[in-house]
């Protein structure tokens, strides 16, 4: 089992911890030009699972895909919006604020003695008023999800399955499982619906496309789908 970090933006948290969210899709780099050849998890020599892929004419065995983020029962710690808040040089009395279980890091110091971080995330906790050296008054700063420590992570995830596929094939059910709650829509005869995959395309446009994996693209996707560890 291995254990890797990935980064998620502040709905995509919210959806994950509401048990909205078990899936989520990411460009096949630097292959997306390329065609799979099945969506057969296999293992090579080496012993590490992917994706056989082919290029034009080519049908080398050696063309093989690993996904980055790993591979059934491998694991992921979530990155997410965040910023530290602590006692150091503080009175001994102020205690940690949140004791919902999220993580607490304390420290020994030879000239201060004890003291803690703990962390608050921006997709679900109100902006704390902190002091900073560098500035006048309390405010917060929060730290892109990128800088995140691994100690500071409160969702850790379990990978049951990984595939390949055209970002464009993706339906309405694996567009829920992404997290997004859909657009109400009606039909012709005046009935309704909910379109999860056009609020999908959207998402996806608006963290993909200017990164060149847009979906007029028509990229390939890993497609990761896990649980959370409790």
């Amino acid at each position: 089992m291995t254990e890797r970090p990935i980064l998620f933006n502040s709905e995509m948290v919210r959806a994950i911890l509401e048990g909205r969210k078990t899936q989520t899709r990411c460009p096949v780099k630097p292959l997306s030009d390329y065609d799979f050849s099945d969506n057969v998890w296999r293992g090579n020599s080496a012993g590490i699972s992917g994706f056989m892929f082919t290029h034009g004419e080519e049908k080398k065995l050696d063309n093989f895909a690993i996904c980055p983020y790993g591979q059934p029962e491998d694991e992921l710690w979530v990155r997410e919006t965040f910023c530290l808040e602590n006692n150091f040089n503080a009175d001994d009395s102020f205690n940690p604020p949140h004791s919902d279980g999220r993580p607490i890091r304390y420290h020994d110091d030879d000239d201060n003695g004890r003291w803690w971080e703990q962390p608050h995330y921006r997709a679900t906790d109100p902006a704390p008023e902190l002091c900073y050296e560098h500035k006048d008054g309390p405010c917060v700063i929060w730290k892109p999800s990128i800088y995140m420590p691994r100690w500071a992570s409160r969702i850790q995830l379990r990978i049951t399955n990984v595939s390949v596929e055209r970002v464009q094939e993706i339906n309405d059910h694996g567009a829920r499982m992404e997290g997004v709650k859909g657009v109400p829509d009606k039909l012709v005869d005046g009935s309704s619906w909910t379109d999860y995959r056009g609020e999908f395309k959207t998402l996806w446009d608006s963290i993909n496309q200017k990164r060149g994996y847009g979906w007029d693209k028509k990229p390939w996707v890993w497609v990761v789908e896990f649980e959370v560890i409790k």
